[in-house]
């Protein structure tokens, strides 16, 4: 079986004016050391060995994944070279050329210590009235913002007024650019920067990626526009998986010829037509979200290989005590 691990925010929170759910650096090198205790670490391009250890279930091997393209994982790149360790990175095109994913400005908006959230939903609020926007329920039923926010909410980490935040700018304001739209005004009212420049504090610059790759990382595509690959339709879905290969071999990030050409999907959400393009395109393989080891494939013809499940760091780590640990499931 394969370990594929994967890896989103890789940094210490008081370091930054917001808060986010992340791996502590300190904490992803203690992940590092064991897993390497554990494991034989595969390199991305090892495609023999990682359709070796995909066959086998006496055997487990790992590999590591880092998604969104952060300014974090530069540092990461940079500790697994100085160990003789590579893994693959998968940078969303639009976030390369400067742009802001909804899903990180989310995190900034819920997350920046200086932002009440109860004040940020009055302002989603009064944006949705004065708009005239529409809205789901929970029910994905029409309703008005004020029924909106008397309904119940299963409260689990966050408190109420997060919990509606989220739904409201993730998926419950009816159309994409609709909540991009609202999303926006939310951080020019409570964001002394601008878009741009937390995009440019946020993600990865194509020089520190061309260090990165000089390094012996990978680079994979996560999407020309990190959008829910099974809410387009084929032929955006074909745009978004061929256009994203021909970025990231324009800057030098991937090797047609030379590289293994793998798909990590953006929210790990795909359907068949993502795979019929993939095969069509000679992917070599592609990731999903799934928690679990990746077993099971190894024929170069097989569909499967666009199915490889990967962990989260997080099922690698022991709140409790503070240290890495192994998954009580693998």
């Amino acid at each position: 079986m394969l370990n594929i691990i994967m890896y989103h925010y890789v940094r210490n929170n008081e370091d930054y004016s917001y808060d986010c759910y992340c791996r502590r650096f300190s904490e992803f090198e203690s992940q590092i050391s064991f897993l390497s205790s554990k494991f034989e670490f595969i390199s991305p391009g090892d495609i023999e060995k990682i359709r070796y250890y995909l066959r086998r279930d006496d055997e487990s091997a790992c590999l590591l994944t880092f998604d969104d393209g952060y300014k974090d994982h530069f540092l990461c790149s940079k500790l697994l070279a100085s160990n003789s360790l590579c893994g693959i990175f998968f940078p969303p095109i639009n976030a390369v050329k400067g742009e802001l994913l909804d899903v990180n400005a989310i995190h900034y908006l819920i997350g920046e210590r200086s932002i009440s959230t109860d004040e940020l939903l009055k302002d989603i609020s009064r944006q949705v009235k004065e708009k005239g926007l529409k809205i789901n329920s929970f029910k994905r039923l029409p309703i008005s913002i004020e029924d909106y926010l008397n309904q119940d909410v299963e409260i689990k980490h966050d408190d109420t007024s997060t919990v509606f935040v989220k739904l409201l700018l993730q998926r419950d304001i009816i159309g994409e650019s609709t909540r991009r739209d609202v999303i926006h005004e939310c951080l020019k009212s409570f964001s002394d920067i601008t878009i741009s420049e937390h995009a440019k504090h946020l993600y990865l610059s194509v020089e520190d990626m061309q260090q990165m790759r000089l390094d012996g990382m990978y680079f994979g595509s996560h999407g020309l526009t990190h959008q829910w690959l099974n809410t387009l339709s084929v032929d955006d879905q074909y745009i978004e998986i061929t256009k994203s290969f021909e970025e990231l071999e324009k800057i030098g990030l991937f090797s047609e010829i030379h590289d293994p050409k793998v798909m990590c999907y953006p929210y790990g959400a795909y359907d068949s037509h993502t795979v019929d393009i993939l095969i069509n395109q000679n992917v070599t393989y592609s990731m999903i979200d799934n928690g679990g080891a990746a077993t099971g494939s190894g024929r170069s013809s097989d569909r499967d290989m666009h199915h490889l499940k990967r962990w989260d760091t997080n099922d690698f780590w022991n709140n409790q005590w503070r240290k890495p640990c192994m998954p009580f499931r693998i």
